[in-house]
């Protein structure tokens, strides 16, 4: 449980980050 929980948390971090390059790139 606490893996999968970590896990979700750095996918939805990187998909933010993804999702603000391409809306500043």
């Amino acid at each position: 449980q606490k893996s999968s929980g970590a896990d979700g948390e750095r996918l939805r971090e990187a998909a933010n980050i993804n999702k603000s390059l391409s809306t500043l790139g």
